[in-house]
């Protein structure tokens, strides 16, 4: 390839990477990772009210889902926000050998009332927090043989938190009352990556 063949192919390629470019002028392209995630135990208790932490451990390990860019690449984002927050009923929430309570009845996520998840880390000296996803008091989601929810998402940009030089903390948010038995749930979470310069 000659030199002014070479240059009209790299303006080319400048040219199409700025029309990609989204509205604040630093944003090349987008795509979508998945995280799987572990599975987490509620006990089942004959308790008035669900115990603060009740659904936890409950994390997200934003840089560890499949698909991320590594540490050098990830220099290249811009954004990352949650666009998808699902909870499952995992099969082994049904197992009697591991549920001294089992009842035989199907697990669902009825005895929660609500849930929230927010973020938190100290970014330039202060402690900042924001709301990722929900679930309000009353939502049908969370209705009887509910094995199923989906949170509803805010589209906070999760980055700046995400590289807070002391690491960032899931906080999650949950009132209802405790399962007749213990209730084992899994589940996925989606992120939408925007890469381009900053």
């Amino acid at each position: 390839m000659t030199a002014p063949i070479r240059r009209l192919a790299a303006t080319a390629s400048v040219l199409a990477l700025a029309a990609c470019a989204g509205e604040d002028g630093t944003t090349l392209g987008r795509f979508s990772v998945t995280e799987d995630l572990a599975e987490a135990r509620v006990e089942g208790s004959a308790l008035a009210a669900l115990p603060a932490g009740a659904i936890l451990p409950f994390d997200l390990d934003v840089r560890g889902g499949q698909g991320f860019p590594s540490e050098d690449e990830f220099d290249f984002l811009t954004r990352i926000e949650i666009t998808d927050i699902t909870l499952t009923i995992a099969p082994s929430s049904e197992d009697p050998e591991d549920d001294a309570l089992e009842n035989g009845l199907p697990d669902d996520f009825e005895f929660l009332d609500a849930i929230a998840l927010s973020i938190e880390a100290e970014i330039d000296g202060e402690r900042r927090s924001v709301d990722i996803a929900s679930v309000p008091e009353g939502d049908a989601r969370l209705a009887r043989g509910s094995r199923s929810v989906t949170l509803s998402t805010t589209g906070e940009n999760l980055l700046p938190f995400v590289e807070a030089p002391g690491g960032y903390r899931l906080v999650a948010d949950a009132s209802g009352t405790p399962p007749p038995d213990d209730v084992v749930f899994d589940g996925s979470v989606r992120y939408r990556l925007s890469v381009g310069f900053r």
